[in-house]
């Protein structure tokens, strides 16, 4: 068997804070040579399904960017980040992608406004 355990830092300093927490896992298991490898995986080493949508918005929520962590997106002053500056955009909020690649293609976005959809109790970006 095969495991491969991923690492995130976390703490208040930018960085050096010494402190990490699992954010994933790989398992492959091929002890059995008469059968398929067992793969099974978690968190930031997930495998992708690709019999889905990789990317997927629904726009019926937005959220403070830090709700959901983005492994990688942090400012100067924190492993989390608060906002992200898109061109000369300083964005706040985000969209959660519901598509396979998950948080790491969330939507950072500035300047949109949630208005009823086109279908029934539902919403739409404007």
């Amino acid at each position: 068997t095969i495991e491969i355990k991923q690492y995130r830092e976390v703490g208040p300093k930018q960085k050096f804070n010494n402190d990490y927490v699992q954010s994933g896992l790989l398992t492959i298991n091929k002890s059995n040579p008469s059968s398929d490898p067992q793969i099974s995986s978690s968190g930031e080493l997930k495998v992708l399904d690709d019999d889905v949508a990789l990317l997927h918005f629904d726009f019926e929520s937005m959220y403070e960017i830090d709700a959901r962590p983005i492994h990688g997106l942090r400012n100067d002053d924190s492993l989390v980040a608060k906002y992200q500056v898109v061109g000369d955009t300083n964005c706040t909020e985000s969209i959660h992608n519901m598509g396979s690649f998950s948080e790491q293609y969330d939507a950072q976005v500035a300047n949109i406004e949630l208005v009823p959809g086109r279908k029934a109790n539902s919403l739409a970006g404007k």
